[in-house]
Parts: structure tokens; sequence; C-alpha cells
């Protein structure tokens, strides 16, 4: 299948759909997913197409396409009307010791320690794993040109977590974070999250797009505590506390 989902009409992409394959959400059922490639001339798509519920995965763009499952649903953060509530509040004030920085999409031997750390600890049956330094550097750097890192220091200037996102047009799209597994109680995934939203705001971004949301996971459950959030449904935004879904 071949569309072009920008008003340029220059690059068609060119879609494809994987064969099923386990669904790494729900293990009784299985997922299929139509995906796609950017490179310098179409990568101004990604805007459209994250906006359409795409996801970025290096220069791999990809949507679930379930004949039997729409569980995956897209939600975004609305910025303009974003404010931390109570318990946003108490998790920046645990964390007021940390410097949160923004540059290139590079990756480092100090990052793989801390992802591998990371992913021993809280997903060592995963398959991200036995990823090495190598693995990481792809992940971080292969892009689509618009990717960036946002990083935290602590007072002893050792990186304690990492998030990768793409800045777009209209707004910034969280794609990967990880930290030290020693602060799982400083609830630094939903402080990543925080930082992001606050300097995109400075930066009059729209919107924050935190990926796919599934009613029936426990693991996505914290994305709908950030509001006022947009669900993707039909091809349309709507705000996630009146939609039917």
């Amino acid at each position: 299948m071949t569309t072009t989902p920008t008003d340029t009409e220059e690059t068609p992409l060119e879609f494809y759909l994987t064969a099923e394959s386990p669904c790494p959400y729900l293990p009784s059922l299985q997922e299929r997913r139509v995906l796609t490639f950017l490179d310098e001339k179409t990568a101004p798509a990604l805007t459209p197409l994250l906006q359409n519920g795409f996801r970025r995965s290096q220069n791999m763009l990809y949507r679930p396409h379930c004949a039997a499952c729409k569980a995956c649903k897209s939600v975004r953060l609305r910025l303009g009307g974003f404010t931390p509530d109570a318990a946003a509040r108490r998790i920046l004030r645990k964390n007021e010791n940390l410097t949160p920085a923004h540059g290139n999409a590079l990756s480092s031997p100090a990052l793989f320690d801390l992802f591998h750390r990371y992913q021993q600890s809280r997903h060592a049956d995963g398959g991200m794993a036995d990823m090495g330094a190598n693995d990481l550097r792809e992940m971080i750097e292969q892009h689509t040109g618009h990717a960036r890192l946002m990083t935290a220091t602590d007072d002893t200037g050792a990186v304690v977590c990492a998030m990768l996102y793409d800045d777009m047009q209209d707004g910034v799209s969280a794609v990967y974070s990880f930290f030290d597994p020693a602060l799982s109680a400083r609830s630094l995934g939903t402080w990543m999250i925080l930082s992001l939203a606050a300097a995109a705001q400075a930066r009059g971004k729209e919107y924050l797009y935190l990926g796919y949301w599934i009613a029936a996971s426990r693991k996505m459950a914290y994305k709908a505590r950030f509001q006022p959030l947009e669900i993707l449904l039909e091809n349309e935004w709507k705000d996630f506390n009146t939609a039917s879904f």
C-alpha cells in the first residue's frame, strides 16, 4: 500500500503489514502492525503520522492493525490546560535536586550503564534486557532528525534518568525512558513526563504525546492521571473523560 500523509505529494510513503505475533500487552491475543520507514526526504511526515496514532522506533513508524482487537488507543496531554495536581507536585518536590537537560539524541557509556541496570532490574525477562551498547546507540541515534534526549543529573553530577522524545510541529512525543532502579521510590518515570511537559509548555507546544493506553493494562494506567488528556478514536482526537470507548 502506498500513500502520502503530507500535503506535498512529492515522496509517497510505502506501508507494510506485519504477520501476527504475540501481543506484548495482552498476552492471550495476537497483534499485527502497519508500518512504514522514514528517511531524509520523508522525515516531514513524522508529525502527521504521530498525530494519526503511529509510534516511532528508530526510523520506523508503526501502528496496531489487529483484526480482533482495538484496545490500543493513542493518548496525548493537552498542555494548554495542564497544571500538576497535588500528587504530581509531591513528586516534583521529591526530586528538586535533579537538573534536567535537553540535547541531541546521543548515547554514551554512562547512559548504557543506566539503561542496562534499569532493564535487569525492571524488565529482566523482556526483549530489551539483552541489548548491548551498540543496540542502545542505534535506538537513540537512528531517527528521522527530530529526536532529542532529556537527561537529569543529581547533586553529584550522576545521570539518574533519561527520556528519548521527538520534537514535533505541534508538540513533543515521548519515545522511551529509563532510570536508576535504586531510585524507584522517587517516581522518576512520572517526574520525566512532568519535566518534559514543563519544557514543552515553555516553548509554546500544544501537546505531549504519551503513546498507547490500554484500559485493561495496569502498566498503562498511569497515563490517565495526566489531565486534560485526549484520546484518538476513529481518527479524531476527543476528550478522554467525556468520550465513549
